[in-house]
């Protein structure tokens, strides 16, 4: 067997993260909130896993959140993700006879903080709380040069990027060596899954078609999102 090395989490970070008494964490099920919900169950810092969904329901996101929940011995809250109004509220992939129903609706335009603060306060708990990101530098150029203008640790907007120096292979022997498996998602998209583009519905459609169809009676013209794809893919080599 391949001998599995880890990086070490920052000093300061880890020195920091100890000393709360409690943290949120946004929890994709994907490798990266995934590696950071494993370090805290191991540091024994209390935590409250989030999980917004785009679309309510869907089986295979269902089976993902049991998997973890069973692994980390934690309950995963689950909440609506802001884009879930926002598809709504800009009519998404409605037909024109539900336009009028959904305006009248005048659906808010929230953002995380906006949910997880509702949550706390809704459970008794005192917000702000610091909360963690899985956040990597290394993602893109952008994300870089943030984490160098923003550091480790915003005290200001009560943010922790726990693992902002870490590459994709840190996080990957991390999960490794503590034995978490990644969810079925990385065989189809090599990623979580992340909404109404085209690479994520048309995985859904070849192996979820149930939840498919769970997709379509909430968004009934999807299907044109396949379409625009494969229009664009033969008309404009």
């Amino acid at each position: 067997m391949d001998k599995i090395t880890t990086k070490n989490l920052n000093a300061d970070v880890k020195f920091f993260v100890a000393k709360q008494p409690l943290v949120t964490l946004g929890f994709s099920t994907g490798k990266d909130s995934l590696c950071c919900a494993v370090m805290l169950k191991k540091m024994g810092v209390p935590f409250i896993p989030f999980y917004f969904y785009q679309i309510p329901d869907l089986s295979f996101i269902n089976k993902n959140i049991r998997l973890y929940e069973r692994l980390l011995e934690i309950s995963i809250v689950r909440y609506p993700h802001p884009m879930l109004y926002d598809y709504l509220r800009h009519q998404d992939f409605q037909p024109p006879d539900m336009i009028k129903y959904l305006v009248e609706y005048d659906l808010p335009k929230l953002t995380f903080a906006d949910i997880i603060s509702c949550h706390l306060i809704s459970i008794g708990i005192d917000y702000p709380v610091y909360d963690i990101t899985g956040q990597r530098a290394g993602e893109s150029f952008n994300r870089r040069k943030h984490f160098e203008k923003e550091g480790f640790i915003n005290h200001n907007k009560c943010k922790i990027n726990m693992i902002a120096d870490w590459n994709k292979a840190d996080v990957m022997n991390y999960l490794k060596a503590n034995d978490v498996p990644l969810t079925n998602d990385y065989k189809i998209w090599n990623r979580s899954f992340d909404g109404l583009k085209y690479q994520f519905l048309f995985g859904v459609k070849e192996n979820y078609p149930e939840d498919y169809d769970k997709i379509k009676k909430m968004f009934p013209l999807v299907d044109l999102e396949i379409k625009r794809y494969e229009f664009n893919r033969e008309y404009f080599r």
